[in-house]
């Protein structure tokens, strides 16, 4: 941890807000017993292996001894080498070898090379499996190393631990142990992220920080420019260039194919022609060529002070290092270089080295060499991927050393890079994609041109590809790049090894990585453990691939350059709400309905707590209509699994039609973070018309609507549409219409009104005088004659009666006298009666001043 301690003196929050790997170790698969079963001291069978074979019963060990001299070591030759005793292995299985090694000196060492072996015989092909190296790390302290086997066919196998005859510097005075207590566990499942560990980024990896870059416990790489505050997270897409001097053309080509950056710069024009064409990323060659360390020093320097003059320390990943044979224990070589990194090249933030230093796991495995008690030289590191680059032994089915279980255990420094070989052909996509399964995190591609292909061969099946499908896809990908490649629940396929799969979650979404070495389309059945989903569908398109029943689902995995794939896990909906949708009818404007209870829960198989954020009418119409907390209380608040709460809303409607809104609740489900209830109701305008008569007056008011028509007192219509009413007022005949009042204010007989909302509203109708009995008026003498009695007088005065005519037909005598003045004062003129009057019954009629005409 002691760059970030520096860094954190001015940035600790912005480290811990970029980096999402704060993980806690998952713990180990459970291992069976010990199939190897050697005796840790001695066993005879190891003398019926190894012809020359001898034992340090002080340091407990095989010594593995170097004539400082010549440089020969007892075990570094085929017919030297140490071989253990025979274990029979099952096909299909998986099998871990432990060995244990030791040094008695640090930093002086070889380069042991390891190789599980089944021979052929009877005409079944023999097999090797994971090659591995082993660099001492410390002094006088036993340590680890792992090999992973997965028989093909059911036999003996073996493992040979030998010396690498050709590296150079192998003159040391160092001795190494080997122990005798090999182990052999069966691993369970068919998978490696079955055993893969979990990684406490924190305490078992160094980040590395600057002002520029930054490489997170996980092996994420980030960027910002020097006066940003902005990091970030990159995928490096790297070539290794083709030493051309026409840098344009050459850069150019790399960044049509889908690359972002180019490896092993070593001159200050190639720096800024890389950038002139668009490339982003750039890393400082650390030349593995013979040389004196000044020349060496000077073409890094060179780059350095490149980006120092125009400000393009944000484009300088890394320095790359690649760990070659004629390197691997050279550590004064090495020496010099951190030296004069950490002496030339720092950070004025930081005081420390300004870019990382990437040590390539080449031709001789993981440079743990580099990598020390100190932690001084190596800030992250990568392998090859997809071919035996990485092994320089047997031919390997496709599997790579990146993030194995031992790598990633054993080393401080984060694995990132996936290392790739150009003329791997049709297993390049797959074997890139295995590597981001596997953890990588950045890619480079050994290399463009010299004894491999160039990128723009029309023989290389895979660059077109890269292109136009894979780049622009890792770019989506980089939420999921970015997260641990470990998680607490697992996955298998029945097409193991040749399909090969790992898992990612992101903010509580599962996802599965896929990768197909198969030269053909294959049905592949997926198992999840420990994890709870519906469906699987594409990552990219979003489209369904299948449905998962009882934790299993299956699809066809493509092959070659479209032999990946990744997919997003649809869980059980966590959060629901029931009813989905409610109608609160017809509600009169200004009233409120009753109210409606909803039920909000956490499904029963859900594996955590659901979290309410809020709880929302929105809408057009969110105004009309009224939330309450009910039993849910307010937000945030939490549903355990199984759980659930109520809340109410009714509805209020202030204007008049069909109201339409949503009860929204946002949540922490990932699957369906917002649920959508639906409200709807229809508000009710109401016309209350009051019909009034003065002094006895009378009539009606009638509309162009259906059913409207009052003729006193209080009438009430209903309108649930926002329509135009037209309204008429018409008196009877012994009335005239006086006026309206309330919301209409016409002072003729007809009213339109709108009826978006309530309307009040009267009309008053008045007595017309023409008639008296006594001080009694009456509007009409048809009205008088129905109300005199017998032997009373009519009074009428002298105008011309609306009334059509007269009939008397009570059995009653009477007087109806006309012609009388307003006050009734004097009798003046005439009182004329249109129509004929007739007199039937028993009754008599005494008339005076009348005139029937």
């Amino acid at each position: 941890m002691n760059r970030i301690v520096g860094y954190l003196l001015f940035s600790a929050l912005l480290l811990l807000s970029i980096s999402s790997a704060m993980a806690a170790e998952l713990p180990a698969a459970t291992l069976g017993p010990d199939l190897m079963g050697v005796d840790p001291v001695a066993d005879t069978r190891w003398a019926a292996f190894n012809s020359s074979l001898s034992y340090d019963s002080s340091q407990k060990g095989f010594p593995f001894t170097t004539n400082v001299n010549t440089g020969e070591t007892n075990h570094d030759t085929m017919t030297k080498l140490i071989q253990s005793p025979y274990v029979t292995l099952t096909a299909g299985k998986q099998y871990q070898f432990v060995l244990r090694m030791k040094a008695d000196t640090f930093p002086q060492g070889q380069t042991i090379n390891f190789v599980a072996e089944a021979v052929g015989v009877n005409g079944v092909p023999s097999e090797a499996e994971r090659h591995s190296t082993w660099n001492v790390s410390r002094a006088e302290q036993w340590e680890d190393v792992y090999l992973y086997v997965r028989p093909q066919y059911s036999r003996r196998w073996y493992v040979q631990v030998w010396v690498e005859p050709g590296t150079r510097f192998a003159a040391t005075p160092s001795t190494i142990y080997l122990a005798p207590d090999f182990d052999v566990y069966e691993l369970p499942g068919g998978n490696e992220a079955v055993t893969m560990h979990g990684v406490n980024t924190v305490t078992d990896k160094d980040s590395f920080v600057s002002s520029t870059q930054l490489v997170d416990g996980l092996g994420n790489i980030y960027t910002k420019e020097e006066n940003s505050t902005t990091w970030k997270h990159v995928f490096p897409r790297m070539m290794y260039r083709r030493w051309t001097t026409d840098h344009i053309t050459e850069f150019q080509r790399y960044k049509d194919y889908g690359f972002n950056g180019v490896m092993n710069i070593a001159d200050d024009d190639s720096a800024q022609a890389a950038l002139d064409v668009g490339l982003k990323y750039i890393s400082i060659n650390v030349p593995w060529i013979d040389g004196t360390f000044d020349y060496i020093w000077l073409r890094m320097d060179d780059v350095y002070q490149w980006a120092e003059r125009t400000g393009h320390h944000a484009n300088v990943l890394w320095y790359n290092v690649d760990n070659e044979n004629a390197f691997v224990g050279n550590y004064s070589y090495q020496e010099q270089i951190r030296n004069g990194i950490d002496t030339f090249h720092l950070d004025p933030q930081t005081g420390k080295r300004r870019h990382p230093v990437y040590v390539n796991n080449g031709n001789v495995g993981i440079p743990r060499t580099y990598h020390n008690a100190s932690r001084t030289f190596m800030d992250f590191t990568g392998s090859y991927v997809g071919s035996d680059g990485a092994s320089k032994g047997p031919d390997l089915r496709p599997g790579p050393t990146l993030l194995t279980q031992f790598v990633s255990q054993n080393q401080r420094a984060p694995v990132s890079v996936i290392q790739l070989q150009m003329g791997i052909g049709n297993t390049f996509i797959p074997s890139l994609f295995y590597g981001i399964i596997m953890g990588g995190r950045a890619m480079s591609v050994w290399r463009d041109g010299g004894s491999e292909l160039t990128i723009d061969n029309p023989l290389n099946p895979w660059p077109a590809a890269f292109r136009d499908d894979v780049s622009p896809k890792i770019d989506q990908m980089l939420p999921l790049i970015e997260q641990p490649h470990f998680t607490n629940w697992k996955a298998w396929t029945n097409q193991f090894p040749s399909v090969r799969i790992g898992t990612r979650e992101l903010n509580g979404v599962g996802y599965l990585l896929l990768s197909s070495f198969a030269a053909t389309d294959l049905p592949v059945t997926v198992t999840l453990q420990n994890r709870q989903a519906t469906k699987a569908v594409d990552y990219f398109t979003g489209a369904e691939i299948a449905t998962v029943t009882n934790g299993q689902f299956t699809f066809t995995m493509g092959h070659y350059n479209d032999g990946y794939r990744v997919i997003r896990l649809v869980a059980p909906t966590a959060a629901a709400a029931s009813p989905a949708s409610n109608d609160y009818g017809t509600v009169t404007n200004g009233q409120t309905s009753s109210n409606a209870t909803f039920t909000l829960s956490n499904h029963s198989s859900a594996t955590s707590p659901l979290q309410i954020n809020s709880r929302t009418i929105s809408g057009t119409n969110a105004n009309q209509f009224i939330l309450s907390n009910g039993s849910c209380g307010t937000t945030p608040f939490t549903l355990a699994p199984g759980g659930s709460c109520t809340l109410q809303v009714s509805f209020k409607p202030t204007t008049t039609g069909l109201k339409n809104a949503t009860l929204a609740i946002t949540s922490t489900d990932v699957n369906n973070p917002t649920l959508s209830v639906a409200l709807s109701g229809t508000g009710r305008a109401q016309l209350n018309l009051t019909v009034s008569n003065s002094n006895g007056g009378g009539g009606t008011v009638t509309g162009d609507s259906s059913g409207i028509s009052c003729t006193g007192g209080n009438c009430t219509y209903d309108f649930t549409q926002a329509a135009t009413v037209n309204l008429t007022a018409t008196a009877n005949i012994a009335s005239v219409f006086s006026n309206w009042s309330g919301d209409c204010s016409d002072s003729s007989t007809t009213c339109s009104l709108s009826m978006s909302d309530t309307k009040t509203l009267g009309a008053v109708f008045s007595l017309v005088p023409r008639a008296r009995i006594g001080t009694t008026p009456y509007g009409s003498l048809a009205s008088a004659y129905a109300a005199v009695a017998s032997n009373g007088v009519i009074q009428a005065k002298s105008l011309l009666f609306p009334d059509t005519g007269l009939s008397c037909n009570r059995n009653i005598s009477f007087s109806l006298k006309g012609g009388y003045s307003d006050t009734y004062s004097s009798q003046t003129g005439y009182s004329i009666i249109p129509g004929n009057m007739t007199l039937t019954g028993s009754g008599a009629v005494t008339v005076d001043r009348i005139v029937i005409q």
